[in-house]
């Protein structure tokens, strides 16, 4: 997930490029409502970092749960993060590797 800044008539503006569910790369574009003027520009850049780690948090966030298996855990985060992080490719030997070897753990 990255960011940046842009100046859209006068004003920043946020844009973040993400890989959505399919693995499809996305843009989403939101205001800052922070005029371009000397020394703003910080700001702005501010309110994108923020911006950033709330998306990276909610991408996050469906995968911590208390009182889960091991296995299950890793099965979800396979899926949810690293198949958007990576190409398809990559992720299919990622996969081989969890369901050949990681999967055989038993657990007692």
């Amino acid at each position: 997930m990255t960011g940046s800044l842009q100046v859209k008539r006068g004003i920043y503006y946020m844009t973040v490029s993400f890989k959505d569910e399919k693995g499809v790369c996305r843009q989403k574009s939101k205001s800052t409502g922070i005029p371009e003027k000397r020394g703003s520009k910080r700001k702005a850049q501010q309110m994108l970092d923020e911006y950033l780690t709330e998306m990276q948090k909610q991408s996050v966030t469906a995968l911590v749960q208390k009182d889960r298996l091991f296995l299950d855990f890793m099965r979800d985060w396979l899926n949810d993060v690293i198949r958007m992080a990576v190409r398809a490719n990559t992720f299919e030997q990622y996969e081989k590797v969890f369901n050949n070897n990681i999967c055989q753990y038993v657990p007692f």
